[in-house]
This record gives C-alpha cells, sequence and structure tokens, in this order.
C-alpha cells in the first residue's frame, strides 16, 4: 500500500487500526448490581447490520458473560470472522467472550467514522486471514490492530461520515417500513383465520392436511465454507435477511459429500423448532432453497392444493406456545399436530388468501432489494475511501 503524490499533498496517511482503535476489557461479575440488565450474544448480531435489534435479558436468561461494553462501543464478532458481524451497541450491557468489544483511540479519526471501517470487506478480510483454529476460527484483537488503510484528513472523513450516515438512514427505514409491513399482514392474517376458524364444518386434521418430518444433528453433516446446500438450525430464525423465506445460512454442505441418511427437504417446506425456549418465539418459516435442518426443528409438507404460506400463516397465528406440551422442557411433536383440526378454506377463500400473501410478499422483496442494494453501496463507498479512492 502506498500513497501518491497528491494523496500526501492532501494530508492522507497510512495508518493500522490500533492506532484509531482500541480493545475494550472492562468486566463484572455482577452486572444486575451495576444496574445492566442486558446482554448481547452471537446470535444477536446480524451479518453486515451495525444497528443491534435484539438482545437478551440477564434476569431471565442467567447468562455467564462477564465482558463489559458501553452505549457506542463496537460489538464485533471474533468467533467465525467470516459470518462478518460487526454492531453498535445502543446501550450499556455484557457480551459473550466470542465478541471483541472495540472503541475509538486518539483524535486521528472521526469517531462515528470507525464502525464503517470495521465493516468494510478489506477488515473483514484481514480478520478472516488472520484467524486461527479449527471449525469456529477466532480473531485476535492484536492481529486487527495490525490492518492498515488509507486515513484521510479530518474534514474528508466528516464529509464522509455525512455520508454513511444517510445510508444507515437508508437501511434503518427500509427496515422500520418492513417491520411495519410485517404488522400489517399479521393483523390481515387474524383478520381471515378468525373468519375461517368460526366455520366449524371447514376443519381438517392435520395428518389429512401434511405430512411432519424432522433433521439431523450437526455432526451427521459434512459442514464447509461455500457449500452448494444450506443447513438450517434455529439461529437462522434470527438472520435479518431471512425474514419469513429461509435463504441464507452460514452453515452448508455438498449434496454430493451428504450420507444418504441426510434428509434435505425442498423449497417451500414449511419449518420451526420443536424444543427448546424457541418456540415461544413462534418462529415458523420456508424453506427458500433445497435444505438440510437441524434435529432442533421440524419440516412440515403441504398436501394437496394448500399452499405452504398458507399454512405457516396459520401456524404463526395460531402461536406455537399454544401447541405445545409445556411440562418441562417445551416440546411439538407429531402426537400434537397431527390430531389438530385446521380450517379448510374453499376455492374462493384460497383465492383471496394467496392474493393477500403475494401482494406482501412482493413489497417485503421490494424493501428487502432495496435494503441489499443499499448496504452494497455503502460498501463500495468504504472500500473506496480505505483505498483512497474514495
Amino acid at each position: 500500500m502506498q500513497l501518491t503524490e497528491k494523496q500526501k499533498s492532501e494530508g492522507w496517511r497510512i495508518v493500522k487500526f490500533g492506532v484509531v482503535a482500541q480493545e475494550v476489557k472492562t468486566s463484572t461479575k455482577n452486572p444486575l448490581g451495576e444496574g445492566i440488565e442486558r446482554y448481547i450474544g452471537l446470535e444477536h448480531i446480524d451479518p453486515e447490520s451495525l444497528r443491534l435489534t435484539r438482545y437478551g435479558l440477564i434476569a431471565e436468561d442467567n447468562p455467564t458473560f462477564t465482558k463489559k461494553f458501553s452505549a457506542g462501543d463496537i460489538l464485533f464478532g471474533r468467533r467465525r470472522a467470516y459470518l462478518k458481524k460487526a454492531a453498535v451497541a445502543g446501550f450499556d450491557g455484557i457480551c459473550s467472550g466470542d465478541i471483541t468489544v472495540i472503541a475509538p483511540k486518539g483524535d486521528d479519526l472521526v469517531p462515528g467514522l470507525l464502525p464503517f471501517i470495521v465493516q468494510s470487506d478489506s477488515f473483514f478480510d484481514w480478520a478472516i486471514k488472520h484467524s486461527a483454529g479449527g471449525l469456529s476460527p477466532r480473531t485476535k484483537f492484536k492481529s486487527l490492530a495490525e490492518f492498515e488503510f488509507l486515513l484521510p484528513p479530518c474534514p474528508r472523513q466528516e464529509e464522509m461520515l455525512e455520508v454513511f450516515e444517510k445510508i444507515e438512514e437508508t437501511i434503518f427505514q427500509s427496515e422500520m417500513t418492513s417491520e411495519a409491513l410485517q404488522r400489517a399482514q399479521d393483523i390481515a392474517y387474524g383478520d381471515f383465520f378468525r373468519k375461517l376458524d368460526d366455520l366449524d364444518d371447514s376443519s381438517i386434521v392435520g395428518e389429512d392436511l401434511f405430512k411432519l418430518g424432522g433433521g439431523n444433528a450437526p455432526k451427521d453433516i459434512p459442514l464447509k465454507d461455500n457449500g452448494d446446500t444450506n443447513y438450517i438450525k434455529v439461529d437462522c430464525f434470527n438472520d435479518v435477511r431471512n425474514s419469513e423465506v429461509l435463504n441464507f445460512s452460514v452453515w452448508t454442505f455438498d449434496k454430493d459429500e451428504a450420507h444418504k441418511s441426510v434428509k434435505i427437504y425442498p423449497s417451500g417446506s414449511v419449518i420451526f423448532p420443536k424444543r427448546g425456549a424457541a418456540i415461544f418465539k413462534n418462529r415458523v418459516g420456508i424453506l427458500g432453497r433445497d435444505a438440510a435442518v437441524d434435529s432442533n426443528i421440524m419440516v412440515l409438507q403441504a398436501l394437496g392444493d394448500i399452499s405452504s404460506e398458507y399454512m405457516r400463516s396459520y401456524l404463526h397465528w395460531k402461536n406455537l406456545s399454544t401447541i405445545c406440551d409445556n411440562a418441562g422442557v417445551p416440546q411439538l411433536n407429531n402426537k400434537h399436530l397431527y390430531p389438530m383440526n385446521f380450517p379448510l378454506p374453499d376455492k374462493d377463500d384460497r383465492m383471496k388468501f394467496n392474493n393477500i400473501s403475494e401482494n406482501f410478499a412482493r413489497l417485503q422483496d421490494q424493501l428487502f432489494l432495496k435494503r441489499e442494494q443499499t448496504i452494497g453501496l455503502r460498501k463500495v463507498i468504504i472500500n473506496d475511501l480505505l483505498k483512497g479512492a474514495a
């Protein structure tokens, strides 16, 4: 990496990440006593997103984490850096040991610019290259501190920060609109299903409406980076890129390398958690691609003319927590779903539902595409900045 004469004259410099950032190493054994109520695990950080939308409550989950962070700190997922997880904390909390807490250092960098440098492809590429370990490689801050990039003078930094903040606002508005659209969809589906439920003669038992299946434990799957087939775990429901249709997974494998006992389900299959607290989060989705699933997930394949979206939406509206066995560890099994009565819409109602679902899906797809395009623009501008081309 070298500076051009023009860059030198404008005040650009080559700096190491450790010059403008530092690792925060404070900890606590009594977070509640210090007024800290929330914690962050890797599962709470979305890939390529600077915004934290989820967290856990210490009083409810009693995590063993001791590492502290403050509002404004960057939470960088040092385990499996290829997941590209790095977000800005909006509150004080504690976090997993697999997260590196990073804060600005010195006066060389406009502080608000640091999160965007961390989100750059070149920074993640460096972190991945300097990770160590087998199935769960980790990156140390000592290695991150050696990452070099081109730093423009402060006036140019402030101009870039203004651009980045506008981009982030666009991403945020897309996500807020998507959430509002989801609430509207839930209301529309609720009205539709309540009317159907009132028609007692329209119901049909589950075993005549769908077939159920299970998944495979991780040890049975030849996991690798960039495989041709997704392996879906419950954590995939947390990925902001998935929403109701699960197209993305950080766990993949090659179909040709899998043992014949591995069950690969077709796209369009309905999936949801079958045991544990995840049931109470009422996560119900549809496979957007052929995939294998974890043994903690149940798969429902609709029969006849009933659509997967109809089954997904009805189960979500009914709420998994009202169906499961909650004696001890929550469980969902065939015995709960096969005897259950499901309203069967007639042809007109089926067409009405399909029209509603298609319209909502089209709008969500548009919002998702806008978000991805904006994130792509952010990446291009950041990468150009670090190369001195911005």
